[in-house]
C-alpha cells in the first residue's frame, strides 16, 4: 500500500516484501536483504486513485572499497528515474521521483528495477557474498510532496 514502509530484514514479517518482490534479492540479515548480482525487481500494484507523481525511498548501503564506488540506477516501468553513487559502506536514505508519465503505460502496476553499475571486487565473506552488491534496509513508496 502507498505510504507503507517495507522492511526486508531477517526477523521481520516477510509478507509485505514478498508481495512486491519479483526477483534478484536473497540472504536477509538483520540490516536488510541483499541484491544478488546487478539487478533486482519489485512490483507495486496501485489503485486507480493513486496520486500522480510518486516518490520511491530506499534505505540502502552498497558494497564498496576505497578504490571502488558503486552506482545505482532506478527504473520505473522501464524509464530511468534516477542515479545515486555510494562512496562508502554506510546506510543512506535515497529518494527517486517517479513521474506520473512513467506509470501511464502500465495501468495499476509499477515495476521498479534497481540496477547496479557492476559487481564489487571484494573478498567473499560467506556463500555467494561476492555476488551481493546492494543491501536494502527499507522500501517506501508514497505520494510526492
Amino acid at each position: 500500500a502507498l505510504g507503507t514502509t517495507v522492511e526486508p530484514q531477517s526477523g521481520k514479517p516477510r509478507k509485505a516484501f514478498d508481495d512486491i518482490l519479483v526477483c534478484g534479492f536473497e540472504n536477509s540479515i538483520p540490516e536488510g536483504t541483499w541484491l544478488r548480482g546487478i539487478e533486482g525487481r519489485l512490483r507495486f500494484t496501485l489503485d486507480d486513485g493513486a496520486p500522480g507523481d510518486l516518490v520511491l525511498r530506499l534505505d540502502a548501503s552498497a558494497r564498496v572499497t576505497p578504490s571502488f564506488r558503486q552506482q545505482l540506477t532506478v527504473f520505473a516501468n522501464g524509464q530511468p528515474v534516477g542515479i545515486v553513487t555510494f562512496d562508502d559502506k554506510d546506510p543512506h536514505q535515497v529518494e527517486f521521483l517517479i513521474p506520473a508519465s512513467a506509470r501511464a503505460a502500465a495501468s495499476g502496476r509499477l515495476d521498479i528495477a534497481l540496477r547496479m553499475q557492476r559487481l564489487p571486487h571484494v573478498e567473499p565473506t560467506g556463500k555467494d557474498s561476492r555476488l551481493h552488491s546492494l543491501l536494502v534496509g527499507s522500501i517506501w513508496l508514497g505520494p510526492a510532496d
